[in-house]
């Protein structure tokens, strides 16, 4: 028979550990017994009934996903979920067109309709002409940035930190001269209501809308002595509505 070698208890109290035959014949249920009341067992369930950890493990093992509507895997938005865009839009844009750009020191804009239109600007020391033609293939004006029906699966831009401001940025659009420039965008305001069926709220609603395009002077008024690397912003407004 092996010599027990001495144990020492939580309180400190040396007492003589049992022999492996004295093991053998300890009932079972004493055994369990004695398990169960085992301190790291307990901490052990304390940490598998702790809601956080539970709901940790089912991410990781299902996948963030599947689970978010149930656990809140989805978060993201200052803590909130985001609202959901999935369905069709219908957009509806203004019935004009704002044009600005520079001459010389002075900041110019006037309007023209949605499809385009002369931009005339005479001054005191100098008379200027050139033609917005929307029609034109190779320029995207700002009411050709989204069609007027919209299918969407997700949010068409990035979100702020509250989920209530939308941006797109709108690069490389249209080709040749008319490529768009940086400073180029959609924004709006997201209007959003509590859903029936889910835990995340429902966009219904864009409201200020405004799609901006910049191009180089050249691609409008490649005749109209503007000076070179001279910008021409379009703006348009917008608003568009979920069925």
């Amino acid at each position: 028979m092996l010599s027990p070698h001495p144990q020492t208890s939580q309180h400190t109290r040396r007492v003589a550990a049992p022999s492996l035959r004295s093991r053998a014949e300890e009932p079972r249920a004493a055994r369990l017994r004695s398990r169960a009341e085992d301190p790291r067992a307990a901490r052990l369930r304390s940490r598998a009934e702790d809601p956080r950890a539970s709901t940790s493990a089912l991410c990781v093992l299902a996948g963030c996903a599947l689970l978010a509507s149930l656990a809140g895997c989805d978060k993201g938005i200052a803590g909130g979920l985001a609202p959901d865009f999935h369905g069709v839009w219908d957009v509806t844009y203004d019935d004009s067109v704002r044009v600005e750009f520079t001459l010389g020191e002075q900041q110019l804009s006037t309007h023209v309709e949605e499809v385009g239109g002369l931009v005339s600007v005479r001054d005191a020391g100098f008379a200027l002409e050139f033609e917005v033609d929307c029609t034109r293939p190779e320029l995207v004006c700002p009411s050709e940035v989204w069609p007027r029906e919209l299918s969407l699966q997700a949010p068409p831009g990035k979100l702020d930190r509250e989920g209530v401001q939308l941006m797109q940025p709108v690069l490389g659009a249209g080709f040749g001269r008319c490529v768009s420039k940086p400073g180029s965008f959609v924004t709006g305001e997201i209007m959003s209501v509590a859903s029936a069926h889910s835990i995340r709220p429902e966009a219904v609603a864009l409201t200020a809308g405004r799609v901006s395009v910049v191009v180089d002077a050249a691609c409008v008024a490649p005749h109209a002595g503007m000076a070179a690397g001279t910008l021409v912003t379009l703006t348009t407004g917008f608003t568009a509505a979920k069925r």
